[in-house]
């Protein structure tokens, strides 16, 4: 599978309602960045790939509001489970859930509606660390995505919070 970076995302302002806008202000200053350069919009379904403890999921979901949804995969079951434990209201409203898997083995289930965005941030299998399993972690990303879906990964150019990753048609 042949996926190409191209253009790079920097820090954007996200929706005004002013808790998605707090719950952004208390993640870590790359993590703030990140998120803040999604292109999200209400309604948005989102896929965070290494979502850890769920901090920027939580955000995200904030900032994509009553309609949209966030699903946060990682492949530690202690992250994920810390994820969970800090997430009830988000999770019992139905705009959040979390999800124990490596990205590499990502399958969403048939009646699971694709994403409109995914992103990825310090995941093994797309900044270098593991490239063994990178084209089928973009094989299965892709496939979580609905036509014209848009995928990121964190940047290494400093500075620039987020790169897109555009599949080939």
């Amino acid at each position: 599978m042949s996926a190409t970076p191209t253009r790079s995302c920097g820090t954007a302002a996200g929706p005004g309602d002013s808790d998605a806008v707090e719950a952004v202000s208390r993640l870590s200053p790359r993590l703030a960045a990140a998120v803040g350069a999604l292109p999200l919009r209400p309604g948005h379904r989102v896929l965070e790939i290494g979502c850890g403890s769920g901090a920027a999921a939580r955000a995200v979901a904030g900032l994509v509001g009553p309609d949209g949804h966030v699903l946060g995969v990682d492949r530690s079951e202690r992250a994920v489970s810390r994820a969970i434990a800090s997430s009830g209201e988000l999770i019992r409203v139905g705009l959040l859930r979390f999800a124990c898997t490596p990205v590499e083995d990502l399958v969403l289930p048939d009646d699971t509606p694709p994403f409109d965005v995914a992103v990825a941030i310090r995941v093994g299998a797309f900044d270098g660390r593991h490239p063994e399993v990178r084209d089928t972690a973009l094989h299965r990303v892709r496939a979580a995505l609905r036509p014209g879906g848009r995928f990121y990964i964190d940047s290494p150019s400093p500075g620039i919070a987020l790169q897109e990753i555009v599949f080939d048609t």
